[in-house]
C-alpha cells in the first residue's frame, strides 16, 4: 500500500537484475579462469540480493528475473528511471488529491445514507412526473461523478442490494415498494425458467411477465398503495416523453454494477431479471423479449460438442509432444491451431435463453462478434468501429436495444454460469473461456 516503498523496491530489484547480467557477461568474456575473482567490485550481486531480502522480507526469484529479461525490448523504449523520478516527485501531491477524493466519496456515502430512501426528506413528490424527473436527473449526475473506481461501484452494488439510500431505488422511481414488487415478479420468473419440464406449458405466462405492457392491470400492481401506483404511472409517462434520455443514461450508468451480479459468488439472477423488467418500463420499449424453450436442449448439445473439441485438442497436444512417422510436429501444430480456432468460434455460439422476439438482436450481436473473431482482427478500435456500425443501423432505437442486448447477455451468461458450475463439468478456467463474449458486449 506504500507507493514510495514500492517504487524503491522495483528500482533496487531492477538494479540487481542488471548487475546479474553484467556479471554473467564478465564471466563469459573472461579468457583466464578465475581472473574475475580479482575484481571484487564487479561482483556485488550477492550483497545486493541480501540487502533486498533484509529490507523487504523476500529476495528476487529466478522467475522474476526471466520475466524481466523477456521485457527487454519494451524497456528500450521507456526511460524507467526518469519515469520513476517523476512519479516520486509528484507522489505527495497525488496522494493528497487522492485522499481528498476518498474523503469526498466518504462524505457522499454518509450523506446518501443519512437521507435514506425517503424522497420527501428532499421535498420531492415522486407521484408528479416533473419533480420525479428532477430528482432522478440530480441523482444520475451525482452517480456519474461518484462512480469513478471499483470501490465506488462496490458501494453502489450494496445500495442496489440493500436499498439503504436513494441510489438503490433510482431506477424504480425512488419507491422501495415498487422495487420489491418487481423483485417478486422476477423471482417468479426465475422459478419458472428453472422448471425445465414445464417450461413449454408456461412459456406464454412467463413471456407475459417479461414484457411490461400490462403491468398496470396486474393484481400485484393493484395491491400496492396508491402513491406507489402513481409513481409507476409517472415513470411510464416520463419514459415516453421528457424522461427518455435521462432514463436511458440511468440504465447505462448502472451496467458496470449490474455486471458484477452475472458471475461468481455475487451472482444474483433475480436482481438481473428485475433490472430487465424495470428497464423495459423506463425505455418504453416496443420490442418484446421472449424465452427460447429450445435452449435447454441446445445447451446440452453445445456442452457435448465443447467436450468433444476439448478432447480432440488434448489428443493433438499429446501427438505434438510425442510425434511419430505418420504425424509430424508441423502438421500436428497446424491441425491443433485449427481445432483451437474452431473451439473459440464454438464458445462464441452459446445458445441464448432470452432474446428479442422478432429481430433476435442478442443473436445478431453474437453473430457480429463471431464474424469479427473469424476475421482475424484483434485491435479494440476495429471492434469499436464494427459495434458502432451495428448501433448506427438500429437508428433511433439504438440506445434501448443496446442496453437490452447487454442485459440479455448478462442474464444468459448468468444462467449458463449457474448451470455449468452446478453440473461440475467446467472449471473456473473453462468458465472464463465461455464468458469471453461478454467483453465484446461491453
Amino acid at each position: 500500500g506504500d507507493a514510495l516503498r514500492t517504487h524503491q523496491y522495483l528500482s533496487e530489484v531492477e538494479a540487481y537484475f542488471e548487475q546479474c547480467i553484467l556479471e554473467e557477461a564478465q564471466i563469459s568474456s573472461s579468457n583466464v579462469p578465475g581472473d574475475f575473482l580479482l575484481l571484487p567490485d564487479m561482483f556485488k550481486s550477492l550483497d545486493m540480493r541480501k540487502s533486498i531480502e533484509t529490507r523487504y522480507g523476500s529476495a528476487p526469484t529466478d522467475e522474476g528475473a526471466q520475466a524481466w529479461k523477456d521485457r527487454h525490448k519494451w524497456r528500450r523504449e521507456v526511460d524507467l528511471s526518469s519515469a520513476r523520478q517523476y512519479l516520486l516527485q509528484h507522489l505527495p501531491t497525488g496522494d493528497k488529491r487522492l485522499q481528498q477524493v476518498r474523503d469526498t466519496q466518504s462524505d457522499f456515502q454518509h450523506w446518501a445514507e443519512h437521507i435514506g430512501t425517503e424522497p420527501l426528506k428532499l421535498f420531492i413528490d415522486t407521484t408528479h412526473p416533473k419533480t420525479l424527473l428532477y430528482l432522478q436527473t440530480i441523482m444520475l449526475n451525482l452517480q456519474i461523478i461518484y462512480a469513478q473506481d471499483s470501490a465506488a461501484n462496490a458501494w453502489l452494488a450494496e445500495q442496489e442490494a440493500n436499498t439503504s439510500s436513494l441510489f438503490g431505488t433510482l431506477r424504480y422511481g425512488f419507491s422501495p415498494a415498487l422495487k420489491h414488487a418487481l423483485h417478486q415478479e422476477a423471482d417468479t420468473l426465475l422459478n419458472g425458467l428453472g422448471d425445465v419440464t414445464n417450461l413449454a406449458t408456461r412459456i406464454g405466462e412467463l413471456n407475459g411477465v417479461l414484457n411490461h405492457r400490462d403491468f398496470a392491470d396486474k393484481p400485484w400492481m393493484k395491491a400496492l398503495k396508491q402513491p406507489v401506483q402513481d409513481t409507476f404511472k409517472a415513470l411510464g409517462e416520463l419514459a415516453s416523453g421528457a424522461g427518455k434520455a435521462t432514463f436511458e443514461s440511468v440504465l447505462l450508468a448502472w451496467v458496470p454494477i449490474d455486471s458484477r451480479m452475472a458471475l461468481g459468488k455475487q451472482q444474483n439472477i433475480v436482481a438481473l431479471l428485475r433490472t430487465l423488467l424495470i428497464g423495459q418500463i423506463l425505455l418504453d420499449s416496443t420490442a418484446r423479449v421472449a424465452i427460447n424453450e429450445q435452449t435447454v436442449t441446445k445447451l446440452k448439445q453445445w456442452v457435448s460438442e465443447w467436450q468433444v473439441l476439448n478432447k480432440q485438442i488434448s489428443e493433438l497436444v499429446r501427438s505434438w509432444q510425442y510425434p511419430n512417422a505418420y504425424n509430424t510436429r508441423q502438421s500436428t501444430a497446424r491441425n491443433l491451431q485449427a481445432h483451437k480456432h474452431k473451439l473459440r468460434v464454438h464458445e462464441l455460439s452459446i445458445p441464448a435463453l432470452l432474446d428479442f422476439q422478432n429481430n433476435e438482436y442478442a443473436k445478431l450481436l453474437q453473430d457480429e462478434i463471431r464474424q469479427y473473431f473469424q476475421s482475424g482482427k484483434t485491435l479494440a478500435t476495429d471492434w469499436l468501429a464494427r459495434a458502432k456500425g451495428w448501433t448506427d443501423r438500429l437508428g433511433g432505437t439504438a440506445g434501448s436495444i443496446t442496453w437490452g442486448v447487454v442485459m440479455l447477455n448478462l442474464i444468459n451468461t448468468a444462467f449458463l454460469y449457474r448451470d455449468l458450475t452446478r453440473d461440475g463439468d467446467f472449471s473456473t478456467k473453462d468458465i472464463g473461456k465461455v464468458t469471453y463474449g461478454l467483453g465484446y458486449s461491453f
